[in-house]
């Protein structure tokens, strides 16, 4: 029986029989003796599996974990599942370690309670035996005086102050595991997403300025020198840190940071890998997916200085990516339109209809492009009376898109279904409607929808985007004038404290503005920028994503078509706290003005998660679209005023979600109303809940079905 282990060591090893006897004595005669080593055998095919068994027969806290031959990210993995220490350290095969790493970087994390410790290393030749100095591998310069720090501390330098490198870290396990951390199954650049998410994450991170870990250079087996079977594996890795960014809402916090990196990765590639293993194009296109537009723009300008180069690099965008030329085009725009000249208004004009004219291109082809130009020359009318908000999508995550081959017909005949965004609904005809979103149903969900007799919640919440938009709900959806609402039902004091409302960007003045404080458009759903520390916010980024808002109709992203007549506003909004540092959100869920059941969403930073409770509080194994909260939700101290201000609020309404904070100091406040949760698009862990709920939810004819008590008890 293994007895207190305070720091598991996990090496994959591979084919290093050279080197293994020298990593594992430097790691079973640590001076820390509380350790567990776990080595993980990735279908070696030399003498490594031996020397394994030879020193696990001497040391009985070496324990060996054989697999096939999946490189060293799934052998890490498999490690950890079977670690037991409060802490993970993470070694290759081909180093050895400083007898102390073990005691020393322990002592470290524990008197600091610290989720990760950073500390220093030095290279070593293979061949020469000359050491090497790798101040990269922990930039001192940029360790900030407060100790422990966080990401948040250096945001413009989080990237940087480390590399991806796992083996000069510490890892707290429980840390790991809360954040579902695991290496990615990639040939090489498999540690950079763990590494780099870990280091985001943490809440504390401490530092060692010690060279603990040595590491051998020059190795033709080792992933560096391997990199070229593989070379875009590093594009792969960053670009899922940068989806994580996005999902839980920190990428413009760490956006110039990661630019950086990125930046320095490209740069290591093209000195690393031979120019005929990958082409201009295809490295054109992974900066286009990894760096901002603003940094695009940068070095597209700068690497052009005689006009054969702007020939050639103009030839290589065609080429290459439509959208990078729309990032030129749009980023000149804004810069000539800051000056006040009429050179300056007339370029900014031309560039935004040059961005407009090859947008369209990529997208509809040459065919809808003509009719559009032709539109705007008034020579043809256009199909529906919305042009005043025909501005399109430019971001990637801002578009909506059916699959291509998307099946319709009853009888198994399909057609390829042309890509729905923003601008299609836009033009589509009010009479055409119910058929595209039948489509667009089918897409999310992969069932029928049946909008002449609908009955599972999904279902019935698509026929209220369709044919219920009632004033009252307009009003109630509206950001801003459900304030109105909430003030004449249940007073000022459930209102969150405003800060300001605007119609145009250019009258927020950001100066004035509180440290800590939270954007919202008042005409969408998930328009919204949390800002912590206002002092690293982007301003001139966030007032280009606040503009974009506020030119688009809402209604126009999934038909929900109570959002139609909102104005468009920005208000911002005190930002709240909850017990703990963490604002947890109960949004309760209101049929014919009753309430129902209880959804909480908690850990918005480190990923969204929901737990499902009854009146009564106990928990209701259910969820729909993230994954459930494992952990206990404490029960509200105020349940039932909670669910007296919903049921106050949801009178009115045949379906409400009410959505509503509970504050440091037990307040509450309400957040918003939704009448069309995740758009009739939710994913719920059972159909039969799915068609339970509809029997709840009352529309048209239907409001004499006869109705269920509480929701099923089963996922």
């Amino acid at each position: 029986m293994r007895t207190h282990v305070a720091v598991s060591f996990i090496i994959p090893v591979y084919n290093v029989e050279h080197y293994l006897r020298q990593c594992l004595d430097s790691v079973v005669h640590q001076t820390l003796q509380e350790i567990e080593i776990i080595c993980v055998d990735d279908g070696s095919t030399d003498g490594s599996a031996a020397i394994l068994d030879e020193y696990a027969t001497k040391d009985p806290r070496i324990h060996i974990i054989r697999q096939r031959n999946q490189y060293a990210g799934v052998a890490r993995n498999h490690g950890m599942k079977h670690a037991i220490g409060e802490y993970l350290y993470f070694m290759d095969s081909d180093d050895y370690a400083d007898l102390t790493l073990a005691e020393k970087a322990y002592a470290c994390a524990t008197g600091t309670n610290a989720d990760v410790v950073l500390f220093g290393g030095e290279g070593f030749s293979n061949d020469s035996g000359t050491v090497v100095n790798m101040p990269h591998l922990l930039r001192t310069p940029l360790i900030p005086a407060k100790q422990p720090f966080c990401a948040r501390d250096i945001p413009n330098d989080i990237f940087q102050i480390v590399t991806g490198a796992p083996w000069s870290k510490l890892f707290r396990r429980q840390f790991i595991q809360r954040e579902k951390l695991l290496y990615q199954p990639l040939h090489n650049s498999n540690d950079a997403y763990f590494v780099y998410m870990a280091i985001v994450l943490a809440e504390r991170i401490a530092t060692l300025r010690e060279k603990l870990i040595h590491y051998r250079r020059g190795l033709k087996t080792s992933l560096q020198n391997t990199r070229s079977k593989h070379p875009f594996s590093f594009a792969r890795a960053h670009n899922a840190i940068k989806k994580s960014l996005y999902r839980r809402g920190v990428y413009l916090t760490y956006q110039r940071s990661f630019n950086k990196r990125i930046i320095d990765c490209i740069a290591h590639f093209k000195s690393k890998v031979p120019p005929e293993l990958y082409s201009n194009k295809a490295l054109m296109k992974i900066e286009a997916g990894l760096l901002s537009d603003r940094i695009q723009i940068e070095m597209f300008f700068t690497r052009i200085t005689t006009c054969m180069q702007v020939k050639k690099a103009w030839e290589n965008l065609w080429r290459g990516d439509h959208y990078f030329i729309i990032k030129v085009c749009r980023r000149v725009g804004n810069i000539c339109k800051d000056g006040v000249s009429l050179v300056g208004r007339v370029v900014a004009f031309s560039a935004r209809k040059v961005r407009g004219f090859f947008k369209c291109l990529a997208e509809h082809g040459i065919l809808y492009t003509a009719r559009r130009i032709l539109v705007h020359l008034h020579i043809a009318k256009e199909t529906q009376g919305k042009s005043d908000n025909s501005e399109r999508a430019t971001n990637a995550h801002e578009i909506i898109k059916i699959k291509p081959n998307t099946k319709l017909n009853d009888d198994g005949t399909g057609v390829q279904v042309r890509k729905r965004d923003y601008y299609y609904w836009l033009n589509l005809p009010e009479s055409e409607y119910a058929e595209a979103l039948k489509a667009l149903f089918k897409s999310k969900t992969n069932s029928d929808l049946n909008l002449e007799n609908p009955r599972t919640y999904n279902e019935k919440i698509q026929w209220i985007k369709l044919y219920e938009a009632n004033p009252l709900k307009i009003k109630c959806t509206d950001k801003y004038g459900v304030r109105d609402y909430v003030r004449s039902v249940i007073g000022d004091r459930y209102l969150i404290p405003l800060i300001g409302v605007w119609d145009n960007v250019d009258s927020i003045d950001f100066d004035s503005l509180p440290n800590r404080f939270v954007l919202k458009a008042t005409h969408g759903c998930g328009w919204n920028i949390v800002v912590q520390d206002k002092a690293i916010l982007d301003i001139h980024q966030t007032k280009e994503m606040l503009s974009r808002w506020l030119r688009r109709v809402y209604a126009y992203y999934t038909l929900e078509l109570h959002y139609l007549t909102i104005p468009p506003r920005i208000i911002a909004e005190e930002y709240l706290e909850g017990p703990d540092g963490d604002l947890f959100d109960y949004k309760v869920w209101c049929f014919g003005g009753k309430a129902y059941f209880v959804h909480v969403v908690v850990e918005r930073q480190h990923g969204l998660k929901k737990a499902f409770y009854n009146l009564k509080w106990n928990r209701l194994p259910i969820t729909y679209n993230h994954p459930q909260y494992e952990k206990e939700v404490k029960r509200p101290a105020k349940l039932e005023e909670l669910v007296a201000v919903a049921e106050a609020l949801a009178k009115p309404f045949n379906h409400v979600r009410v959505d509503l904070y509970v504050l440091e100091n037990g307040d509450i406040k309400v957040g918003e109303m939704t009448f069309t949760s995740a758009s009739g698009f939710c994913n719920w862990s059972s159909e039969k809940l799915n068609r339970s709920l509809g029997r709840l939810l009352h529309i048209g004819a239907q409001s004499n079905e006869s109705q269920v008590t509480t929701p099923p008890d089963e996922a």
